[in-house]
């Protein structure tokens, strides 16, 4: 397997056993924890091929950090305080356990919310079609195709602010891109097409 697992608080003692038990079954496997000495001479430990990342959860660029650059596919989140120490330090213990938790989640699905943008900027409007290899002919296809993405979104945002007609669920943006080919596109591609078909009759 060649799936990317991000564990955090990969240091402490269910992270550890965590991260061994992916390594083991072939995964590629991010620790990330506190940079703190003992942590540090855990790092040395580690089973080969496991990387480790320095990050404060508690801090959102950080967190933002350590997602963009390891680009998992899973995170598997198990940094946290736990008793008795939450106990005597309960405020950090909150920012710890529930801020910081919240945090990760946000930047993680931010991420996906990217890369399905993407996905669908292929599907809708030929994102990944481009057959040259000149920069500026692949700049403007990009950005002609970004524009035909977001002109999709916000015609399909804009249907939205008014309820569908009874019996008809909302529509999507796929379905606007196909209402706008069957509508705009096609016709004009017929009528030009029979154009060139009389003219090469003449």
């Amino acid at each position: 397997m060649a799936d990317t697992v991000l564990v955090t608080g990969g240091f402490g003692l269910v992270g550890t056993a965590t991260v061994k038990q992916l390594a083991a079954e072939g995964r590629r496997v991010i620790a990330a924890d506190l940079d703190t000495p003992a942590n540090r001479k855990a790092a040395k430990k580690l089973p080969s091929g496991v990387e480790f990342r320095w990050a404060d959860l508690t801090d959102t660029e950080q967190v933002q950090r350590l997602v963009s650059e390891t680009a998992p596919d899973a995170i598997i989140h198990l940094a946290a305080i736990i008793a008795p120490a939450i106990y005597r330090i309960p405020k950090v213990a909150r920012r710890v356990n529930v801020d910081a938790t919240a945090t990760l989640v946000r930047v993680a699905g931010r991420r996906w919310t990217v890369e399905e943008s993407f996905q669908t900027g292929k599907e809708l409007a030929g994102l990944d079609q481009h057959q040259l290899r000149r920069w500026t002919s692949w700049h403007r296809w990009t950005v002609l195709a970004m524009l035909a993405h977001a002109f999709l979104t916000v015609i399909t945002a804009t249907e939205r602010d008014q309820p569908p007609p009874a019996g008809l669920l909302p529509l999507t943006v796929n379905e606007v891109r196909r209402l706008f080919t069957a509508t705009i596109i096609k016709p004009a591609q017929v009528g030009r097409d029979r154009t060139r078909l009389s003219g090469h009759r003449v």
